[in-house]
């Protein structure tokens, strides 16, 4: 069975580098653009979760219809995929392992934002990482290693 890394992020170019990056590593890149159309497809399809691997970006389109990613303050958007993977974890469709199978990561550096973070990945047992303009790939490439 191929392994598969889903990729969460409303940014499609990146999501595009990160996919291609990802299958010349022998995964299957599996890519969604709003937390409501991943969810949808989790639900859904179910998940191989032996070797499947997870990056959500924290600053995500809700979806068309969502009410579980509705927008309810002005800084909610830095957290949709922050409650997208405790969604996903509460539900059981998603089980991390302390290999950090499940990257949380951001471009924003705003505090309060990290500091939840901080708080989810060491409570559910995630990895987290900080996209930046000047970072390289394999920032994120390091935990196809690790998981």
């Amino acid at each position: 069975m191929k392994k598969r890394a889903y990729i969460i992020d409303e940014e499609v170019i990146f999501s595009d580098v990160l996919a291609s990056a990802l299958r010349l590593e022998g995964y299957e890149a599996v890519q969604f653009f709003d937390a409501e159309s991943a969810l949808c497809y989790f639900k859904e399809c179910g998940l191989s979760k032996s070797k499947d691997l997870f990056f959500i970006d924290m600053y995500l389109l809700p979806g068309r219809e969502s009410e579980i990613f509705r927008i309810l303050k002005p800084d909610d958007e830095y957290q949709i995929g922050l409650k997208l993977a405790t969604v996903m974890v509460r539900e059981g469709i998603l089980e991390p392992r302390s290999n950090g199978n499940v990257v949380l990561y951001s471009a924003h550096n705003i505090r309060a934002l990290w500091r939840e973070i901080e708080k989810t990945a060491t409570e559910y047992g995630m990895s987290k990482c900080r996209k930046r303009a000047d970072g390289e790939l394999d920032d994120f490439l390091k935990f196809i290693s690790e998981g």
